[in-house]
């Protein structure tokens, strides 16, 4: 009988029979890896490309602060601006006006209106090709930081972990809106490397000086738009109500100059404070411009009906405003009578129980307590509209008996010259403390950046890790080939 069972060795594998397999398709083999290691370098060049067509520049921003509460208008104007306000809607970046800074300030229409006539492009285009954004350099510092935290504490329990993520989340955002990265793409707008970096630069000019002259940021709106204007003739009718006016935005932007801790102490060459100009003007209001009603009015004309209804529609309007406002009073008052019943607690065992009834009045105590800001406020408005109202009252009253007494009521020429004098004195003080307060503000800050980087771009042509990804790529291959070798039928001799 024939044994037909096999050999132990006839399953084996023979090596040498895979190394001439491998010889066979040595040209694969060989090919494989260098064709994947190509493919990755184009790759890897077509991204750094698209990189090195950016340049970035990394600025610090200088005088402008971050406060750490925003105002529920901020908050809803960034809401609409920006997709991340509500996580940022505790810290708000500001101009020294108070104004709330964006990123997107430095690509304004009219900072770009400056650069297109400069560099004969279009606002579009160059709105396209332009990125503001916050971030500095130090910002990756705090992310790394706060990578080591978490694995530091990868154990930690839940409420730990939302500690950390809630206090490092708040250093990130205080340390990347300390300064901003410009982005810059020269070659989408067909520009050289060097004209590309000046572009940079230009813009963050641009953006100070358009910021600083045209929008007026280092001052607080109510101070620039009380700037003293030409001369007025108090004798007139329309003179007169001017000056008025003129002297009521002096008032504000005189509060506003004394209340800011940075300008407060200024003085002019008369040794006049913001504060000293407050009492000034009072005492001229007083003395001088008040008594000019008689004259501005003693003669009726349209212009001055005119004013007379108009103020009467005013009184009218705040009468209606007050009364708004002592029936919230009286809604709260009553509220505030109708929960004072009995609490329904009562004590057993030495221990206090509360009923529906003792909830219900926790729970309006509770409700009183969240009324009594509101009431505060209420009260306040309601104080500032009376005295408003009281204000205009007597006006009426000074331009009634004016065009009563007629021309028995004028005043004496020189009376009329001592006030003209004395506004004329409070105009020029106003304005010198101005101008102090512009130059000490612009000594102070003479520029809102300083340059950290010169405009570069985003790295190199060829990294340390894009040798990693070359080396894996050729391994990928070599394999891919070996085991396309290994499997590919063999041709019979």
């Amino acid at each position: 009988m024939t044994d037909t069972n096999p050999t132990p060795y006839d399953d084996e594998i023979s090596v040498s029979e895979l190394m001439m397999k491998l010889w066979a398709k040595r040209g694969l083999i060989v090919f494989l890896p260098l064709i994947l290691a190509g493919l990755t370098i184009v790759g890897l060049l077509v991204s750094k490309t698209t990189q090195q067509g950016v340049l970035s520049y990394y600025l610090e921003l200088n005088g402008i602060a971050i406060s750490n509460t925003v105002s529920n208008a901020d908050a809803e104007a960034n809401a609409d601006a920006d997709a991340d306000a509500e996580a940022d809607a505790e810290m708000a970046v500001r101009y020294p006006n108070g104004v709330v800074f964006s990123p997107q300030d430095l690509v304004n229409p009219a900072v770009l209106a400056d650069l297109a006539s400069q560099y004969k492009k279009s606002v579009s285009e160059l709105a396209e090709n332009l990125d503001v954004q916050f971030g500095t350099p130090l910002s990756r510092g705090v992310q790394l930081e706060y990578e080591a935290a978490l694995v530091a504490n990868k154990n930690a329990d839940a409420p730990t972990i939302a500690a950390i993520n809630d206090r490092y989340q708040q250093k990130i955002s205080a340390t990347a809106k300390r300064g901003l990265k410009i982005s810059v793409g020269f070659v989408a707008l067909d520009l050289s490397r060097d004209a590309g970096e000046q572009l940079a630069v230009d813009l963050a000019n641009a953006w100070n000086r358009i910021f600083t002259t045209q929008f007026k940021t280092r001052f607080n709106p109510e101070v620039i738009s009380s700037l003293p204007r030409d001369a007025m003739d108090l004798t007139s009718t329309v003179g007169f109500l001017a000056a008025e006016n003129q002297l009521k935005l002096v008032e504000k932007g005189a509060e506003v100059l004394a209340q800011d801790g940075r300008l407060a102490g200024l003085t002019d060459s008369s040794g006049f404070t913001a504060y000293d100009l407050l009492g000034y003007l009072t005492d001229f209001r007083t003395i001088y411009f008040d008594p000019l009603y008689l004259n501005a009015f003693a003669q009726r004309s349209a212009l001055s009906d005119l004013y007379f209804r108009d103020t009467q529609l005013e009184i009218d309007e705040l009468s209606d405003e007050i009364e708004e406002l002592n029936i919230r009073l009286s809604n709260i008052q009553t509220f505030q009578q109708g929960g004072s019943g009995k609490s329904g607690a009562t004590k057993e065992g030495g221990s206090a129980q509360f009923d529906s009834s003792g909830l219900n009045a926790v729970v309006s105590l509770a409700e009183k307590a969240a009324l009594s800001g509101y009431l505060e406020q209420t009260l306040n408005l309601r104080s500032a509209l009376s005295t408003e109202r009281s204000v205009l009252k007597k006006r009426l009253r000074r331009i009634s008996n004016a065009t009563q007494g007629g021309a028995n009521a004028a005043i004496s020429e020189e009376f009329i010259q001592v006030a003209v004098d004395r506004y004329e004195e409070v105009m020029s003080s106003y304005g010198a403390l101005i101008e102090l307060a512009r130059d000490m503000l612009i000594k102070q800050t003479p520029s809102y950046f300083s340059p950290i980087t010169e405009p570069d771009t985003l790295g190199k042509w060829l990294e340390l890790r894009d040798f990693l990804f070359i080396a894996l790529a050729l391994a990928l291959g070599g394999m891919l080939a070996i085991i396309a070798a290994l499997v590919w039928p063999q041709r019979d001799e």
